[in-house]
């Protein structure tokens, strides 16, 4: 992986960048998007910047040249097959204490990596889900947002890990169905789609804003024991998997066909 630094200007940063004093790091002030890369191009690159706008917007970070962002992640893009572009964005650098944001200029960290045709062909294949127990808190001010700070996600990867298992259905703590652990999630019942509502927890994934543009979708917020009794179908999705559907939900085997009759009209 390579990781490149720059200022609110795009100008690139030469000098050794302390990441220690990033209140990224020490508070999780900041927030990211990871695009996937295809023959030199940024697979929904417009929604990738708008979704890095709005999170700067309603996090109140200083401004930052949009267009020399996208300039740089074409330049950038331009050399890869097949890979990932991650923005991150830092508030800045930290003075004693949470306050004092008013004055602080964004990093941003801009990083690159490789993506392999068989990790992406796994990724197609139908997974099973099970429910996690880790439980998301409600903030409605950071909901939708990918910001930095991922500690329910690191909760919940955990405990797939202690189980051996890949990706689980996430609940908030009124037991409502929010999201998986790193993608969003659908579900398919009487020949309709519904998505979560998002409105108090969760990310607003790109792939989901884009397939909610595409199909009709019922945005939708339900307790996980009718979402189970409900389903006939579901997939998961992010803007590096793109579309995969889901073999079972807590022991329910669901079909595929739905899946594959929306990839059709993607």
């Amino acid at each position: 992986m390579e990781v490149r630094f720059f200022d609110n200007s795009l100008k690139e940063l030469s000098d050794e960048i302390n990441l220690s004093q990033q209140r990224s790091f020490l508070y999780g002030d900041g927030h990211f998007t990871t695009a996937k890369v295809v023959d030199g191009s940024v697979c929904y690159l417009d929604r990738h910047l708008e979704r890095l706008r709005q999170a700067n917007k309603q996090l109140g970070f200083n401004p930052i040249v949009w267009n020399k962002l996208t300039e740089l992640m074409l330049q950038v893009a331009s050399d890869m097959t097949l890979g990932v572009i991650k923005i991150q964005i830092s508030r800045g650098a930290a003075q004693r204490g949470y306050g004092q944001t008013f004055s602080t200029q964004p990093l941003i960290a801009v990083s690159t990596s490789s993506l392999s045709d068989k990790w992406l062909s796994e990724q197609q294949t139908p997974t099973p889900l099970t429910v996690a127990n880790t439980k998301l808190g409600i903030q409605p001010l950071l909901a939708g947002l990918k910001h930095c700070n991922r500690l329910e996600q690191v909760l919940i990867a955990r405990e797939l890990e202690q189980v051996n298992l890949e990706d689980a259905l996430v609940l908030d703590i009124n037991n409502v169905l929010i999201e998986t652990s790193k993608a969003n999630v659908f579900w398919y019942h009487n020949n309709q789609w519904f998505t979560p509502c998002l409105k108090h927890s969760g990310v607003n994934g790109v792939m989901r804003q884009v397939i909610i543009d595409k199909i009709d979708v019922i945005i939708s917020q339900t307790q996980m024991t009718t979402v189970i009794e409900d389903a006939e179908a579901m997939f998961i999705c992010n803007g590096l998997i793109g579309v995969r559907p889901v073999s079972e939900v807590a022991g329910k085997q669901l079909s595929l066909k739905p899946v594959e009759q929306l990839r059709a009209q993607l």
